[in-house]
């Protein structure tokens, strides 16, 4: 804007404002992303020397310890998470957020991270309890890897928000397209006689 008056000083104010938000913006994605990969190594050697200590590599542990090894496991398993997050958000930032899909075994997995939560749902006194329908769960093309990214997101706040004493529960229906929300129908672009599986979880926490 050239108009010799205050009004050009204000257009070049807010070009600069815009510019050193850009240029802040910028170094933040490359610090988040700096600092997730230096925080994995550590992580990463620390899951393995407490799997070995799990393993019993290095000799013999009682009862109590193994209790708080596995404590520890599920520590830095759910550090190891708030990494991977960071740098999602990173790559999902810069559009470069890939989409792997395949077809797997639906119930394993969930299994799988219904077990990593179970030790924490225990210290809390929190009952933890899982339904499928069908059961077993057929299998699905997906990405495994987000899927199981959004599940420990949604168990993690639904523990972490329910009083002692409470229950999270989850739940998996197979359904029909024509039956998920209509919200769901118009982004996934589904065809009604498609088979789909539902999962829901719930908690008796505050909201």
């Amino acid at each position: 804007i050239e108009t010799g008056d205050e009004v050009e000083r204000l257009g070049d104010s807010f070009n600069e404002m815009a510019y050193q938000l850009m240029k802040l913006d910028d170094m933040k994605a490359d610090f988040m992303a700096l600092v997730s990969h230096e925080l994995k190594t550590p992580l990463t050697s620390m899951k393995e020397a407490v799997g070995l200590l799990l393993e019993e590599a290095v000799g013999p542990i009682s009862p109590k310890q193994k209790r708080l090894l596995l404590i520890n496991a599920a520590g830095i398993e759910k550090l190891t998470g708030f990494v991977e997050d960071i740098l999602n958000l990173t790559t999902m930032e810069g559009g470069l957020t890939p989409i792997y899909s395949t077809r797997f075994d639906m119930q394993s997995l969930l299994q799988g991270r219904l077990d990593t939560f179970r030790l924490l749902a225990d210290k809390k006194q929190i009952r933890l309890s899982a339904t499928y329908k069908p059961d077993p769960l057929p299998p699905v093309f997906a990405d495994a890897e987000r899927l199981e990214q959004v599940l420990a997101n949604l168990l993690n706040n639904a523990i972490f928000f329910t009083p002692p004493g409470g229950e999270v529960a989850f739940r998996v229906e197979s359904t029909l397209g024509k039956y998920l929300p209509a919200r769901v129908r118009e982004i996934t672009r589904v065809e009604s006689s498609s088979q789909w599986l539902k999962i829901e979880i719930s908690d008796t926490g505050e909201g």
